[in-house]
């Protein structure tokens, strides 16, 4: 984790800052996409935990995985929860819903052809 600068804190509109930031890329990624987490340490979060997905703003991310069993194991070892035990499938589809610390519901998702 990195801690900014105030220069961030100013960027972003607040007197202060003190956050930690984590980016997360694939492995030798050839783009320059990845994914900024930021924890708010000062000025501290002052909402409340989304309750359901029904609420007005970004209150979900989802990310396709290519084998959610595994992927769903290693998380669970590091002491991650999910809402259900098991992933759920429908249509092609087979996802597994967390939360964040700040109530985001994180889904991952994984298409699957049926054998059947």
């Amino acid at each position: 984790m990195v801690e900014p600068a105030r220069e961030l804190a100013t960027a972003m509109k607040l007197p202060k800052g003190h956050i930690n930031v984590l980016h997360l890329a694939p492995r030798n990624a050839t783009s320059g996409m990845f994914i900024d987490l930021v924890q708010w340490l000062e000025p501290a979060s002052d909402g409340q935990v989304y309750p359901a997905l029904n609420n007005v703003g970004i209150n979900l991310v989802a990310f396709r995985v290519s084998e959610l069993d595994k992927t769903v194991a290693v998380l669970r070892q590091r002491g991650i929860q999910f809402l259900s035990d098991e992933a759920q499938a429908f249509g092609p589809i087979r996802t597994i819903v967390t939360q964040d610390p700040d109530g985001v519901f994180i889904q991952l998702l994984e298409w699957f052809v049926a054998t059947d």
